[in-house]
């Protein structure tokens, strides 16, 4: 997880057309409340990261099952996705509070990860 966060860290020194395509770099809020997320995944296979250039930060797994991807745009607040590959069924939502994380539908196939 140390590596993940040093990357993280990383985005924080990023500027404007960090990607040559006039990229947004993300926020230090974006950045810090990504690195608060991972705090409470330690139980839980460890993520990629992903960085858009309108300054969203994304976490993804990806197994023979399933492609799950976490977003974060603002401070506190994460969306995501996941795609089982097996079944074809997707789903997602949208706008969540940190304090939401542990009901929201996305724990279950977490823990699936992790077995």
């Amino acid at each position: 997880m140390k590596e993940i966060i040093n990357t993280l860290n990383e985005y924080k020194e990023l500027e404007k057309d960090w990607d040559g395509y006039e990229g947004d770099a993300p926020s230090n809020e974006v950045v810090n409340s990504v690195i608060i997320f991972l705090d409470k995944l330690v139980e839980f296979p460890t993520p990629k990261t992903m960085l858009s250039g309108t300054g969203v930060v994304g976490l993804y797994w990806e197994t023979h099952k399933y492609y799950i991807d976490i977003i974060f745009s603002k401070k506190d607040i994460f969306s995501y996705y996941v795609d089982n590959k097996e079944s074809g069924a997707y789903f997602g939502d949208d706008n969540i509070k940190f304090e939401n994380f542990i009901n929201s539908k996305i724990i279950n196939i977490l823990k699936e990860l992790k077995e």
